[in-house]
């Protein structure tokens, strides 16, 4: 068996292409008539077949193309090599098929593997060896030929072979055998196969499946080697050893044990016996195996020489010497063709002019472009990035307000070469730069000619350490009417001749330019406002987009500048509160940016913390900021500017505190929270009675024209059933939203940094535009439950991000229910400590009452198909988006193909057998999970086992579609696909 890396062949063609290759001119190859097949033993041939559809998949299901049959012939020809096809529907899967052919490119040996234990079962499939490249060392034993090198067959011609060996494998009842430690054996991985399957269940690591190559013995065949499990049982070996291993394994054992590795006549005639009794090629390598034995010249030369007839021997010799000529050859003429003539159109159909453009000089030695910041188009901002943008916006109304010319007005930024522009490249990923540290220990600088060079002088400066933070610096707690500030002011010279020095204290970001000005009545510029008492954005139930905040109109000129009556103002009690506690907050942030190893959860957890004016708010950011830029900070810097930047706009953020959150504050919210948590439990016994979501899904209903109210006033459809909800929450959130036209409910899990929750919210508000609601006025109702005060706080960042995307969407949402983190948590004693755990862990919407109740869902009304669902959550879609498993127009539960990684096969096949304690590694919340989340758990890795070792696809390209008999209250199939996927054993709990 060479080490051969093997030649590939990737195809990628249309859905119903021909793959016949019956045509192929093999007899015109060099070597081509020692092969039955038309290909060689290394050739893997794969295959990517296109079957795009014609319309963009949205969240409405469209129907997938038929899967490829395994009678087709691109499947034939695909598995004759040893390789397979792969049917590429969805162009956003192409990163997953290519990583799928890259894994089946192994280094190995393909061979025909035929089971024969049981005659009746006769198992047959293709089956590849790995052989490992560590080191290049070939392999000692090579696999026999399917025929006997008779002298009188060798001098005619070499009979044709199969590309892949035929090996015959049963069960046999003989021990492995047993050979001294320096004889070489050569041992090889099988791929998982059902044939490897069945050997690990079978249960018996000690157990041996003898391999054989029918027609290669003289008169009977016998065994080159053995097939054998691993000791735990999770892989299968070949063992490839001396045709008829056993006999010589004895005549070792028998030199070793008997004769003392001395070689009498009786048993040297019974190894020629063995010799003659085996095929030549053999010899080589058996009289190398001796030599390692220490036994030179076992096999004399002349029989060496002997083992191939002279005339085979030049035979093959000249094939090679022809394969190379071929090869060069083919590299010749494929490199000497002349590319396809190029399609010349006459030079006056074209547009423009064509010479300019040849004139062009290179880009690598021209400057880079002038410009600071890359500009676009205002009504070109996305909604999300609004926010950001406005500051940025505002400096450019401001700069026109007062005529200023911007820099990207100017007519010489629009109207350069292209050979002026410079190199994009290098202007885009070019690394920022920062001033350089101060030292340490400064050298003392001479201030005098004559008299103590040393000498200081006793005035008190101020000095600004390392940069002067854009517009502002924290000035400490000086502020108008103090001793200081009146120091650095002048009587009446403004602003414009002041001293070298800090800006004084009562001077802030928000009063700057209006004092710079004095009292022009030229100045155009908006005043700014003072946010210093904005209410909550939750109020009543409702969240709304924009809080009305009380404004303070900002002090004059003649505040800061009047009479001496009026110099001495004095701070109120709650703005000494307020600075107290920022300074404290403003200490812990600059011992946090002073250590190595920077934690950006706690920095903007304790920026959310700060309190009092927006002057003081942005006062001591600004004073993190210097702090951040000082040690190097710079990404730290860029994200507090944009925190900064958030403080110009009335406070639209929820932010929860360590002890309290601003939403638990309301009364309403609080009192709506109670009310769910006792209210009475629905129980769900089948999955008839519900619509059940498992994590990472989703499910969209719309109400039809066919639809007949309650009492409640809530419309519903017919084809589902009453209830539609989830359960097994710790840190999980459950999301209804809910209007006149339908409703969306999904699972949202926190671990995916925010994109499962900004990809619910973007289809949730697509459902909402394309189905508008029947009344006017109407806001979608939003009700969130699920959450606790864990350790990771993984349930408090889902909570701000679900709130975040309820302020930053393009709807106006009304907030009906908020029952998470705090107002949803409940403190046991276990052990002496506190144990946190959720109130409600199960959900149920009842669609007939138009109402919300806490629900225990038992394992049985998880379904349909509750195992393959749940093993969403691991596959590479779970990674990107929600799962939308309703189709609101047809009513049908829907589940759309999706796959999984080499990654997570193999680590599903490392954890099946692991006790409980050890599967709490896989939780985010182990302490708080019940035994049915464990049952799930292990029955979900289960079904992944079984997919990576047998290749079970349930798919096969296309959606499993159930629906509803509201007569039976069961969930049915609706095509052949779902019925076998249903009728599967591992897909269901049950």
């Amino acid at each position: 068996m060479s080490c051969f890396e093997p030649a590939v062949v990737v195809v990628v063609t249309r859905h119903n292409a021909d793959f016949e290759t019956k045509s192929m001119p093999t007899a015109f190859v060099p070597g081509g008539d020692l092969t039955a097949d038309s290909h060689r033993w290394d050739y893997r041939l794969h295959g990517i077949l296109l079957q795009n559809p014609g319309l963009i998949d949205t969240y409405y299901d469209i129907p997938r193309p038929l899967s490829l049959e395994p009678s087709s012939s691109a499947y034939a020809s695909c598995n004759q090599t040893g390789g397979d096809v792969f049917v590429l529907s969805d162009l956003r899967a192409i990163p997953q098929c290519v990583e799928a052919v890259g894994t089946k490119c192994q280094p190995g040996v393909v061979v025909d593997l035929v089971e024969v234990s049981n005659p009746k079962e006769t198992l047959v499939i293709k089956q590849l060896i790995h052989v490992k490249l560590v080191g290049r060392v070939g392999s000692s034993w090579p696999i026999p030929e399917n025929f006997w090198p008779t002298e009188e067959l060798l001098l005619s011609k070499l009979p044709t072979r199969p590309s892949n060996p035929i090996i015959h494998a049963s069960l046999s009842t003989d021990a492995p055998p047993k050979f001294l430690d320096c004889f070489p054996i050569d041992r090889y991985e099988l791929e998982p196969s059902p044939f490897t399957q069945k050997l690990i269940d079978h249960g018996d690591a000690s157990a041996v499946w003898s391999c054989v190559v029918p027609g290669s013995g003289p008169n009977c065949d016998a065994p080159f080697g053995y097939c054998k499990a691993s000791p735990d049982l999770q892989a299968v070996f070949l063992y490839v050893l001396p045709y008829n291993y056993r006999e010589l394994s004895d005549l070792l054992n028998e030199l070793h044990e008997v004769n003392s590795m001395r070689m009498t006549d009786a048993w040297a005639a019974k190894l020629t016996n063995y010799l003659s009794n085996i095929p030549r090629y053999y010899y080589m390598p058996i009289s190398k195996a001796f030599e390692r034995l220490g036994f030179q010249g076992v096999i004399k030369p002349e029989a060496l020489d002997r083992m191939l007839p002279y005339q085979l021997k030049n035979h093959l010799q000249k094939l090679r010497h022809s394969a190379k000529i071929e090869y060069d050859r083919f590299v010749h003429v494929v490199s000497s063709t002349e590319p396809p003539p190029l399609v010349k159109l006459p030079q006056s159909s074209l547009p423009v002019s064509m010479r300019p453009f040849s004139e062009l000089r290179a880009f690598g030695t021209v400057a880079k472009p002038s410009g600071k910041f890359l500009y676009e188009t205002p009504g070109s901002i996305p909604r999300r990035k609004l926010r950001k943008m406005l500051p940025k916006l505002r400096r450019n109304l401001v700069a026109i307000l007062d005529g200023v010319s911007r820099p990207m007005d100017h007519e010489a930024i629009h109207n350069q070469a292209l050979s002026d522009m410079g190199d994009y490249i290098n202007y885009k990923f070019a690394q920022p730069q920062a001033a350089p540290l101060r030292e340490l220990t400064p050298s003392p600088e001479r201030l005098d000619t004559f008299g103590n060079p040393f000498r200081r002088k006793t005035a008190a400066t101020f000095v600004a350490d390392e940069v002067f933070v854009e517009d502002v610096a924290f000035s400490g707690p000086a502020f108008p009417g103090s001793s200081s500030s009146s120091m650095r002011r002048r009587s009446t010279g403004g602003l414009s001749g002041r001293v070298k020095g800090p800006l004084p204290p009562y001077i802030t970001f928000s009063n700057w330019r209006r004092l710079s000005r004095g009292n022009s009545t030229a100045s155009s510029s908006p005043q700014r406002d003072d946010f210093s008492s904005c209410s909550s954005p939750i109020h009543n139930g409702e969240l709304n987009h924009v809080t009305p905040p009380t404004c303070h109109s900002p002090p004059t000129n003649d505040v800061w500048r009047g009479n001496a009556d009026n110099k001495r103002l004095r701070l109120s009690s709650e703005d000494k509160n307020s600075f107290e506690v920022n300074n404290i907050l403003v200490g812990k942030l600059i011992e946090m940016v002073r250590k190595p190893a920077l934690d950006g959860c706690k920095v903007f957890d304790t920026l959310t913390r700060f309190v009092g004016s927006f002057q003081q708010k942005y006062a001591s950011v600004s004073f993190v900021m210097a702090e951040a830029l000082r040690f190097k900070q710079v990404e730290l810097y860029r994200l507090l500017d944009e925190w900064r930047s958030c403080l110009d706009l009335p406070s639209e953020s929820v932010v929860v505190h360590n002890n309290d959150s601003s939403a638990g504050r309301c009364p309403t919210v609080r009192k709506r929270a109670q009310s769910l948590k006792s209210a009475n439990v629905v129980t769900i016994e089948s999955s008839g009675d519900i619509l059940y979501v498992h994590q990472n899904e989703m499910a969209m209903v719309k109400y039809g024209a066919d639809t007949r109210s309650t009492s409640s006033g809530c419309r519903i459809n017919p084809p589902i059933p009453r209830f539609v909800g989830t359960s097994e929450m710790t840190s999980c959130h459950a999301v209804l939203i809910t209007s006149s036209a339908g409703f969306v409910f999904g699972h949202l899990d926190g671990s995916c940094d925010g994109r499962l929750t900004e990809d619910f919210f973007e289809k949730a508000n697509r459902f909402f535009d394309d189905n508008p609601s029947t009344k006017l006025d109407e806001c979608p109702q939003v009700h969130v439950v699920g959450g606790f005060v864990d350790s990771n706080d993984l349930s408090k960042v889902l909570t701000l991000q679900i709130l975040m995307e309820l302020l930053v969407s393009r709807l106006t949402f009304s907030l009906n229910t908020l029952c998470s983190y705090i107002l949803n948590d409940h403190v046991t004693m276990r052990s002496k400590k506190q144990l946190h755990t959720p109130v409600v862990r199960g959900v149920v919407f009842d669609t007939h009452l138009a109402s919300l109740f806490p629900a225990f869902i038992l394992p049985k009304a998880t379904g349909p198909v509750s195992v393959l669902r749940s093993s969403y959550s691991w596959s590479t879609s779970a990674r990107c988006g929600m799962h939308n498993i309703f189709d609101p127009i047809s009513h049908f539960l829907v589940l759309k193909p999706f796959v999984f990684d080499e990654k997570t096969l193999k680590l599903a096949s490392y954890i099946k057998k692991l006790p409980r304690e050890h599967l709490q590694h896989f939780s985010t919340t182990p302490k708080q999970e019940t035994d049915n989340f464990y049952k799930m758990l292990r029955h979900t890795i289960r079904l992944l086992n079984s997919i990576a070792i047998e290749g079970v696809d349930f798919f096969f390209g296309k959606n499993l579609t159930f629906a509803f008999d509201e007569n039976s209250k069961c969930w049915y199939p609706m095509d052949s696909f779902a019925e076998c996927a249903l009728k599967h054993p591992l897909t269901c709990l049950e």
